[in-house]
């Protein structure tokens, strides 16, 4: 007997994209005797973007969810957080799927860089020119807290990563590592999640 899993990332608030959002659910209402992979990427009219997989996958395939913690300084701190990463991986006993790496969290997010001296300067500099933290933020006004620039920041940056594996290891380029960015004005210790689909 064949299962159905559906990774469905959308954000968008907008009418139309709404629309889209649900014909695509009719879409794959239709085809899913079909196909037993589906990938559609629509980039809407307010240029978010809406993502579906549509996997058909037999009784091997399992997801498991685990966490860890990491301590970090704030202000735009960036952590390597790729052997941590691959240690979850490797203690699941997997050897085929997708990791799916999330931090939760308004002021905090996850992507991938090469982590060497140069760009974990450079990515701060960016963000400092792009978002300012000396620029006035309603946020601020709101709840007195300072850290309006670390909240956009985070919602440009996105809370979540996803890489695929295979023979137990993450897919990664050679100078490729996963990255936790804390954004906030403050230490943090941040719980990371790994989710795991595969087998």
């Amino acid at each position: 007997m064949q299962k159905i899993g559906l990774y469905l990332s959308y954000s968008c608030e907008n009418f139309v994209c709404l629309v889209v959002y649900h014909k695509a659910h009719r879409l794959i209402n239709n085809i899913l005797a079909t196909f037993s992979v589906l990938f559609i990427v629509n980039h809407c009219v307010c240029r978010c973007t809406l993502i579906i997989c549509l996997i058909k996958f037999g009784d091997d395939m399992n997801v498991t969810t685990k966490s860890f913690s990491i301590s970090t300084q704030g202000h735009t701190d960036i952590i390597d957080i790729t052997n941590q990463v691959s240690k979850t991986l490797k203690e699941s006993g997997m050897s085929e799927g997708n990791a799916l790496v999330f931090v939760p969290g308004a002021t905090a997010g996850v992507t991938t860089i090469e982590y060497e001296p140069g760009l974990l300067s450079d990515y701060p500099d960016f963000f400092e020119k792009i978002i300012p933290s000396g620029a006035n933020y309603k946020h601020n006004d709101t709840w007195h807290d300072g850290n309006g620039h670390s909240h956009v920041r985070a919602s440009l940056q996105g809370a979540s990563f996803q890489v695929p594996f295979a023979s137990g290891k993450l897919l990664l380029g050679t100078w490729q590592q996963i990255i936790l960015v804390d954004f906030d004005n403050r230490p943090r210790n941040r719980k990371v999640i790994v989710q795991l689909m595969g087998k």
